[in-house]
């Protein structure tokens, strides 16, 4: 009889494109994949999975959301676990895999009170406080960075394969020839001051040296920030949501991002350079730690929103190379810690082989 995972991710991409590596991994492996996610998320979109496998559930975060979230807590997290602990009966998993977020606890109280293993996975380079609590309760812990967690093992951040089978940037810059290509992306939700302040920064280039633009802005952004790159006089690449990551870094000399734990893994898995500017409302500031792991292998730069400005970044492009930006995606692929998915995996059927 296959064996059934139930996965537990919602919210933002950071935690719902892990937890689908891990999801194609085990479907491979002909598991049965169930999936616990938040009514609002990301994941009513992108899981691909039957309906009745899959329960979302109306519990979300109480950080900065006023005194009557905090008052109600208790009364939507027993809802929460009681939808959760009548999922489980029924599906009957075999172990639980949480990657972090709100909708992670009430899951995994639910699978503690069922008796059932509970994995972990924290994605960035300081925990969330949901994965911290967690910790405590989980069979295994699982990290996409060294250290997160004392009890917790490094396997780094599980990403699809396509990000692994991208030629080496050697090869890569090697071949191209004049004007840089320019990823912007801002987190899966998008960014309003990346959408603000990037045109701005190209339309203060020479037209001749000005890259080619390919900006991912986010849901429901995609008319102003077009409306803004046509009254600068500039083309661009634009959409809402880039669905094959993989090739767009695969095409990039430079992607400017925010520092989302996944996006560091990405960029590292594929080789390429980076200009981070990490979210400055981000968690414990974890952002800036993520990015710090690349900035010390020589593989991106950093800058502050507050630093953030036109000028700064108009002036980069200008004086980079696409040879220094090539050293730079080297450097960053040396970082990357191969076969993430599959050693999370391993660790994964450990507890139910």
């Amino acid at each position: 009889m296959s064996k059934r995972i139930l996965i537990m991710a919602g919210g933002t991409g950071g935690h719902v494109f892990p937890a689908l590596a891990i999801a194609d991994y085990f479907e491979k492996k002909n598991y049965h994949i169930f999936w616990l996610g938040g009514v609002n998320g990301l994941e009513r979109s992108l899981v691909k999975i039957e309906p009745v496998r899959m329960l979302l559930i109306g519990f979300s975060g109480v950080r900065k959301n006023g005194v009557l979230r905090w008052l109600f807590l208790p009364f939507t997290l027993v809802a929460a676990c009681l939808s959760t602990l009548r999922f489980l009966m029924r599906i009957k998993p075999d172990v639980v895999i949480g990657f972090g977020g709100y909708i992670t606890v009430p899951g995994a109280i639910a699978a503690a009170l069922y008796r059932l293993p509970i994995v972990i996975h924290e994605q960035n380079a300081i925990p969330g406080l949901a994965n911290r609590l967690l910790a405590k309760i989980s069979k295994k812990v699982l990290l996409g960075f060294p250290g997160a967690i004392s009890k917790g093992v490094h396997v780094g951040n599980p990403l699809r394969p396509e990000f692994e089978s991208v030629k080496h940037p050697e090869e890569r810059y090697g071949e191209r020839k004049g004007r840089l290509t320019v990823v912007i992306v801002g987190g899966s939700l998008g960014s309003k001051t990346f959408n603000k302040v990037l045109p701005l920064a190209i339309s203060k280039m020479p037209i001749d040296l000005r890259p080619n633009i390919i900006h991912q802005c986010g849901r429901n952004k995609l008319d102003e920030l077009k409306s803004l790159y046509d009254q600068l006089g500039i083309e661009a690449n634009l959409s809402e949501f880039i669905e094959d990551m993989p090739d767009v870094y695969s095409r990039a000399d430079l992607v400017i991002s925010r520092a989302g734990a996944l996006t560091v893994a990405e960029i590292s898995a594929v080789g390429v350079a980076s200009m981070l500017i990490p979210y400055p409302y981000a968690v414990d500031d974890h952002q800036t730690k993520n990015g710090e792991f690349l900035e010390k292998l020589g593989a991106a730069i950093m800058v502050s929103e507050t630093e953030m400005s036109p000028e700064l970044i108009a002036d980069y492009l200008l004086r980079t190379s696409r040879d220094q930006l090539m050293m730079m995606a080297i450097n960053a692929k040396s970082g990357r810690l191969e076969g993430a998915t599959a050693l999370a995996g391993r660790h994964i059927e450990e507890l139910i082989l």
